[in-house]
């Protein structure tokens, strides 16, 4: 069962408008369900890494212990993971520590979201925040802003619906709810295209960014 998201939508944008800079070995941190290793046929290796045996990773681990030699590869995909973890400069630290040098680096976080994960739901993330992390050990090639006001709300309001009325298990319930969600979200990008303004731009779902390894 799917019910569209604008933030969902978004990220998967993101990705795949980028995943073609990857090549090589590439390793998708907290990768769960694999929503994205389609995006990657084209890499000589795609490993996927999880800390949930369930979702049958390659490596079962966790990003603060990678079991991969340094240097051992070529591209790192990090999508909505580093929020849920404690130590995040030693999980940077640790990817960066088995990423080549000149190896791209694909993050994405939130800003503003709804709890989730519980009771590992730690951190959202500014611009600032992800200037200091990287900055000093990588080249930040990108920072992009995911989504404005009118996406933000439009993404609350459908995720609020998800969880209080079940809608991922409730199937017939879902499938109206994700044509109803659809047209919200939708209408909600048609908006943030036309609100040019500062105030529009203060009110991001998240982050997405890429960097290189120095």
């Amino acid at each position: 069962m799917i019910v569209f998201q604008p933030d969902r939508h978004l990220l998967k944008k993101f990705v795949a408008k980028h995943a073609t800079k990857f090549s090589g070995s590439v390793i998708d941190i907290g990768a769960g369900e694999k929503r994205y290793a389609h995006l990657f046929g084209h890499c000589e290796k795609y490993q996927t890494l999880d800390i949930n045996k369930e979702s049958n990773p390659d490596i079962i681990a966790t990003i603060e212990s990678i079991p991969l030699d340094d240097s051992s590869v070529d591209g790192i995909i990090c999508t909505q993971v580093l929020g849920d973890v404690w130590n995040v400069p030693k999980a940077i630290d640790e990817m960066l520590r088995v990423l080549k040098p000149d190896g791209l680096l694909l993050i994405t976080e939130s800003l503003l979201n709804e709890e989730h994960d519980e009771p590992h739901d730690y951190w959202r993330f500014t611009e600032f925040a992800w200037k200091k992390l990287l900055e000093e050990k990588c080249a930040i090639e990108l920072i992009e802003k995911r989504g404005g006001y009118f996406s933000q709300l439009a993404q609350q309001r459908i995720r609020y619906r998800i969880e209080k009325h079940h809608l991922y298990e409730r199937k017939i319930l879902g499938r109206f709810a994700h044509i109803w969600a659809t047209c919200i979200g939708k209408w909600a990008f048609a908006r943030d295209a036309w609100d040019r303004s500062k105030a529009n731009k203060k009110f991001p779902l998240g982050y997405c960014i890429l960097a290189r390894k120095k």
